[in-house]
């Protein structure tokens, strides 16, 4: 069983995360611990395999997830086979679709680099960082400079 995101939260009202670690997306973590003691709630993780249930921390979490159930179903042929086929390997595969999340979060959104790290599923800003420049080839500052939205422009 697996939930992606506030799927947690379902899977929580069903019973099924008793005495069990999980996460979920980050800004609803502190609810989740207060909703439901009995789950242990980690805020760090990006997910979380505790016995027969997965839990991941937000939408581009829950590919990395994705991966890990069919590498565990595939073995390391997977990864092989995903190379041939995609032409690259699920870790930069992964990592490309972050970088797409973040600069589409960039462009659209007025969130701060903490925020658009986080729910684009990196670790932390300098791990962003580094993406960026492996990824698009340009630091993530002038990206951001030029293509970020203004204050005063937010949709939300």
């Amino acid at each position: 069983m697996a939930s992606i995101c506030s799927g947690t939260f379902i899977l929580a009202k069903a019973g099924l995360m008793e005495g069990k670690q999980a996460t979920t997306q980050w800004s609803v973590c502190q609810r989740l611990a207060r909703e439901h003691p009995e789950i242990k709630v980690v805020l760090d993780k990006i997910f979380i395999r505790d016995g027969n249930i997965y839990s991941s921390a937000g939408v581009t979490a829950g590919i990395d997830l994705a991966l890990r159930l069919v590498e565990e179903d595939f073995g390391r042929n997977f990864a092989r086979v995903f190379k041939q086929e995609v032409g690259m390997t699920p870790g930069k595969y992964v990592e490309k679709m972050r970088i797409e999340y973040a600069a589409q979060q960039i462009e659209t959104r007025d969130k701060g680099l903490k925020r658009v790290a986080q729910i684009s599923g990196f670790r932390s800003e300098e791990m962003m960082r580094r993406a960026f420049k492996r990824q698009l080839n340009v630091l993530f500052y002038l990206y951001w400079k030029r293509f970020g939205r203004e204050k005063g422009e937010n949709d939300e």
